[in-house]
């Protein structure tokens, strides 16, 4: 057999592999899964812990340097220093944070009962209109009801699920926050 032929063969033997490989994977799928969760557990503190022990490094450095009464900042101290300045600055970013956050919150709450005001008004005035009166809406009025409740369980449906999902990402952000410094 030539040359040629054999690495065709040959990679086509591989390609074939690889394919098989991937439908392999994507039917057992229950065991990759708790083996990404973990992965994900570990490797997100361990690349925002590599960050920040290069972005901090010269901080550390400087202040070992400092001299305190003749003596230099020992190892211990400037590691204590820079992760409190740290957390500081962290407590200090998210409580200049949460009062605009809150603002904007009630800004919405009260927004909605005006907001529900002038949508009705603009409902009234719309079905004031003798076009529409022709229309004879009322025929709908049960189909847009029971359309509009559908709407209203999928709203609620998708929220109780984003809010397991916003549980989740707020305990994993906790956990890496807790195990980074």
């Amino acid at each position: 057999m030539p040359k040629s032929y054999q690495k065709a063969l040959f990679w086509s033997f591989e390609l074939l592999i690889i394919a098989s490989l991937i439908w392999v994977c994507t039917q057992i799928n229950f065991v990759f899964t708790p083996l990404l969760v973990f992965v994900s557990v570990v490797i997100t503190p361990l690349i925002i812990s590599l960050f920040l022990y290069y972005m901090l490094k010269p901080l550390f450095r400087l202040l070992m340097k400092i001299k305190v009464y003749k003596w230099h900042m020992k190892r211990g101290i400037a590691s204590l220093v820079v992760v409190i300045g740290l957390v500081l600055i962290v407590a200090g970013g998210i409580s200049a944070l949460i009062p605009s956050v809150l603002n904007e919150l009630n800004q919405v709450i009260h927004w909605l009962p005006q907001a529900a005001k002038e949508s009705q008004k603009m409902i009234q005035e719309i079905s004031e209109h003798p076009w529409v009166r022709k229309l004879h809406l009322s025929t709908y009025y049960s189909q847009i009801n029971d359309q509009v409740s559908k709407y209203v369980r999928q709203i609620v449906t998708g929220l109780t699920s984003s809010a397991g999902t916003i549980i989740g990402t707020i305990t994993s952000t906790v956990i890496v926050a807790i195990t980074v410094p």
